[in-house]
């Protein structure tokens, strides 16, 4: 059963800063059977989100699953958006390793028919940018969900498929990345 907080929560879409539009086109460059997507999200103050948000304990309140499932975030998705229940978004797992260099590596293994065309040094440099962007916050202050099945009906569904949901615990952000490619 869902939380009363989804029920209650206001999510409004935000813009995507343009410091991250060089590293996602990059990504978009070299999965170009597929995409890169970004999408971010603002969070009305909720006291049951604050209190969790606090402890970085969003994940017993659903999150991200749920988030996801809310019908305000669904229509900010790539197209096509239905998600028909709750219960068929696969489990999402924290991403143990900073973000940045999640990121660096996706770029330099590049997609299914495109390599990446940047040296390491670069793609860690563009990684680091798109998340300085996104983040401007410490490290502690944000928690990084992945999801490497094809939960969304813009995912492909193959190996090249992950969802990272990105939340900002201080500020209430929540940045979701989609990507996927096709061999």
């Amino acid at each position: 059963m869902q939380q009363p907080l989804w029920q209650e929560l206001q999510v409004q879409s935000v813009s995507v800063p343009e410091e991250t539009l060089p590293f996602l086109e990059a990504l978009q460059h070299i999965y170009t059977n597929g995409g890169a997507e970004l999408r971010g999200f603002a969070l009305e103050p909720h006291p049951l989100w604050l209190a969790h948000a606090a402890y970085d304990d969003l994940d017993r309140l659903g999150f991200p699953r749920d988030f996801l499932c809310l019908p305000s975030v669904l229509e900010a998705l790539p197209e096509p958006q239905r998600i028909p229940d709750p219960s068929l978004v696969p489990s999402f797992y924290r991403l143990d390793e900073p973000l940045e260099d999640h990121l660096a590596l996706r770029l330099i293994s590049g997609g299914a028919y495109v390599a990446c065309d940047q040296s390491p040094e670069d793609a860690e440099d563009g990684a680091l940018a798109f998340c300085t962007a996104l983040l401007p916050g410490a490290p502690e202050e944000y928690t990084t969900y992945l999801c490497e099945e094809g939960w969304h009906g813009w995912l492909h569904d193959i190996a090249w498929d992950a969802t990272l949901v990105t939340v900002d615990r201080m500020r209430g952000l929540v940045w979701v990345l989609m990507l996927t490619d096709m061999d």
